[in-house]
């Protein structure tokens, strides 16, 4: 029986697509060493004052503060930063490992993940290089690992070889700069000046564009010089590049990161597996997706068989259709929609409560890594204007 009621009711019903909030890009996960500071624990860092508050003074065996000094060198931003050890030599790889996994725990936590994974001092060990591949899938981020110290563009590749994801990328070679503890000029990780250059690019041109030919702030010189004729590839920087392995260029515009390709490449050759923008979009995308839909779980799949508009599953489509398309005008990507396949809604599916959606033809630019120009010699043009000349003065 329902409940006696004499009076006016307003009541009110939701339609309309559900606003989405992006997942943050520019976020960088850090694991080193400190003598200072909280152990085995995630801290935020946000600028070189807040690093200096929460690990004190650099020192030669801080890790962290040289890769804090390589990202902020270029902006602040936002690191979460876990300190495994007082001292690089005597850390072991299982250390770094387990603080990894820490990392797992930032969304509940800080309510967001780390998007770029960086152990610059450790990184060129294949098991913790492995173990941030690893970690990268699991949380949608990207590892920026490092060819070892020393080796010949042969060797790196070699190192290089262990991995083949699309969210591993390899740096080589190191790179020199200012030791922030002492002022000398040191050998340091190109990683931390490449994720540094990543934040930098997502805060000034957006997540879906790549580092790749951007300045490296604070490099002053390489630990090898790599040989880099434009039109030659099998220059050893255009060699290395072809592999997939990420380095430095130098011209009379400074040292520039150069190189878009993961360690997936050249095994496979799909943009989707290969350029570091399609691939952090599509990531970024698609956390993003689940985020925001979280909220309209457990609702009725029908709501109002007269008006589909007002049901759940009509305005989720609509939802992924408006982020999508704000997306294509914000130039983000250039191409994508959403819709219901009736083919995977069968009867049993639905009657379980599951619902299927489908992004088509979704599409990121790929990067401008090459311009091949035709020049077409003509002797003939040089009688054509000369008769333009003389032709009238018989």
């Amino acid at each position: 029986m329902a409940e006696f009621f004499h009076g006016v009711k307003v009541t009110e019903k939701l339609k309309g697509v559900i606003p989405f909030v992006e997942v943050p890009s520019a976020i960088i996960g850090l694991v080193g060493t400190s003598p200072l500071g909280k152990k085995d624990e995630i801290l935020v860092v946000r600028n070189w004052d807040e690093a200096l508050e929460t690990f004190g003074e650099p020192s030669p065996d801080s890790t962290i503060h040289k890769a804090l000094r390589a990202y902020f060198d270029h902006r602040d931003c936002t690191c979460l930063v876990v300190s495994v050890g007082e001292n690089p030599d005597e850390t072991a790889d299982t250390d770094v490992t387990e603080g990894l996994n820490l990392f797992e725990k930032a969304k509940s936590t800080f309510g967001f993940f780390p998007k770029i994974l960086d152990a610059p001092g450790f990184s060129h060990k294949t098991t913790v290089a492995q173990a941030m591949s690893s970690l990268a899938d699991k949380i949608r981020a990207v590892a920026f690992i490092n060819a070892p110290a020393g080796v010949s563009p042969e060797e790196a590749l070699s190192f290089k070889n262990n991995f083949s994801s699309k969210r591993t990328y390899c740096f080589y070679p190191r790179v020199k700069v200012l030791d922030p503890a002492t002022g000398e000029v040191v050998y340091d990780w190109l990683s931390s000046r490449a994720a540094g250059l990543t934040v930098k690019t997502d805060f000034e041109k957006g997540f879906h564009i790549s580092p790749s030919n951007k300045e490296l702030k604070g490099v002053v010189g390489l630990e090898r010089v790599l040989t880099y004729v434009p039109n030659d590839p099998t220059s050893e920087l255009q060699y290395i590049n072809s592999q997939g392995i990420i380095s430095v260029k130098r011209d009379r515009d400074g040292f520039r990161l150069f190189g878009n390709c993961s360690t997936a490449f050249p095994a496979h050759t799909h943009p989707a597996e290969v350029f570091i923008n399609w691939v952090r979009v599509s990531d970024i995308l698609d956390e993003t997706i689940e985020d925001n839909l979280v909220q309209t779980l457990d609702e009725n799949i029908i709501d109002n068989p007269n008006d589909p508009t007002t049901s759940i599953v009509y305005r989720v489509r609509e939802s992924i259709d408006d982020i999508l398309n704000t997306w294509k005008a914000k130039g983000i990507i250039i191409s994508g929609s959403a819709e219901v396949p009736l083919d995977l809604n069968t009867p049993s599916e639905l009657a379980l409560g599951q619902v299927h959606y489908r992004i088509n033809d979704f599409a990121v630019s790929s990067p401008l890594q090459g311009i091949t120009i035709e020049r077409v010699a003509n002797s003939d043009a040089i009688a054509e204007v000369f008769r333009k000349l003389f032709g009238g003065n018989q």
